[in-house]
């Protein structure tokens, strides 16, 4: 469990004991890599990520097309102690291996709401990549119940097949929170 201080701090405290992995992912130094190849089912993704049934189909708040997901993997964070205002940056590189229409996709769930980080219909198909950031500040309502943490999720699913592999790396040794 990871408990931010009162000033930016960059989470170098954080270690593999503080992270559970899910499906396909492999750790290199501080850095994950997470496939859609060998990934686990869908049902079970949501399951383990507290996620309604059927969520990782949706159109994430609106953030990509709703389409039919497949499998995937994600790693997850317990955080403690966030309050309103608050603002967790990470940066993260997605390599889209599939093509369309199999719009395989990133994503980040915050307390089981989601958003897309990036998708192969976003940056083309074939192995496209891009470099992101993602910025967050957090919301009254994204408060967890007093004495319960907050879940931080990142993964990747495959969409309409199981074929071609898209993955996503992303170091956590830049967490960045920020009050």
């Amino acid at each position: 469990m990871i408990t931010p201080s009162s000033t930016t701090t960059t989470y170098n405290e954080v270690s593999p004991d503080d992270v559970k992995e899910l499906g396909d992912v492999k750790l290199y130094g501080k850095t994950y890599t997470l496939s859609t190849g060998n990934g686990i089912t869908q049902t079970t993704l949501e399951s383990n990520l507290g996620l309604d049934s059927g969520s990782l189909d949706s159109n994430l708040n609106g953030t990509k097309a709703a389409q039919n997901a497949t499998e995937g993997s994600a790693i997850t964070i317990e955080l403690d102690d966030i309050k309103a205002g608050d603002t967790l940056t990470f940066s993260y590189f997605w390599d889209g291996g599939d093509y369309m229409p199999y719009d395989d996709f990133a994503f980040v769930s915050i307390n089981s709401n989601l958003y897309s980080l990036a998708s192969v219909s976003e940056v083309g198909s074939w192995g496209a990549d891009k470099n992101g950031i993602f910025e967050y500040t957090f919301q009254l309502s994204d408060l967890p119940e007093a004495g319960e943490n907050l879940n931080l999720s990142i993964g990747v699913m495959d969409v309409i097949d199981t074929v071609v592999n898209s993955s996503m790396k992303i170091n956590i040794e830049y967490l960045e929170f920020k009050s």
